[in-house]
């Protein structure tokens, strides 16, 4: 959904850095609807991208003078005052696309410009997003199937030193985990160390014979 907010904003610069395919995407956006709007208008625009995504704003892309300029823009008596196009989506995040020019000029006519570079940088703010929460998951589950790897290890080596069943190997890694106040796995790298004078670490993913 798109709207509109008539006057300046109070966006600063220097907000929270955006990821590095964002940036790329948004300087691109910011190029080619300077250009358009510069055709449109007859005159030069000053523009920001700016986005709130959450919670946290950032400042993803704006003309030379953009940075500057955005402190004033909110004045009242500017003979000028600036426009917003803002693309908003369902989970809260909004990107803003915030216009302007040293004269008054006819805006109605660039508000589609302004409409679809805010949804198409949208789209790339919100992917990023996507790929940044998938690799933090991919990241915790990383260390989850190492951590499960070295513990499996160091039962087996409790069960050869001390000719006992897995359940009896785990209950022995967990008490010396809860006297030494140490993590299960840390305990476990430290048994596997001892025994092999390497430290432990997960076999590479290889694809099954079946391909899955």
């Amino acid at each position: 959904m798109m709207e509109q907010s008539g006057q300046g904003t109070t966006h600063v610069p220097g907000g929270v850095e955006a990821a590095s395919d964002v940036d790329r995407g948004a300087e691109a956006a910011l190029a080619a609807l300077t250009r358009a709007l510069a055709r449109l208008l007859g005159a030069p625009v000053d523009l920001a991208i700016t986005a709130v995504v959450d919670a946290e704003r950032r400042w993803l892309a704006g003309t030379p003078e953009a940075g500057f300029r955005l402190l004033a823009w909110s004045d009242p008596g500017t003979t000028a005052p600036p426009t917003e196009r803002a693309a908003t989506y369902a989970d809260g995040a909004v990107v803003r696309v915030t216009a302007r020019t040293a004269a008054p000029v006819p805006w109605t006519a660039a508000q589609p410009w302004l409409d679809a570079t805010a949804a198409a940088v949208g789209a790339t703010v919100l992917q990023g997003r996507l790929i940044r929460r998938l690799a933090e998951e991919v990241g915790d589950l990383t260390a989850a199937m190492r951590s499960r790897t070295v513990i499996d290890q160091a039962i087996g080596v409790v069960m050869a030193q001390n000719r006992c069943e897995p359940g009896q190997a785990f209950d022995v890694l967990r008490r010396a985990s809860q006297n030494r106040n140490r993590r299960l796995a840390d305990v476990a790298e430290h048994v596997v160390l001892q025994v092999a004078g390497a430290r432990p670490g997960a076999r590479p993913w290889t694809r099954r014979p079946d391909g899955r």
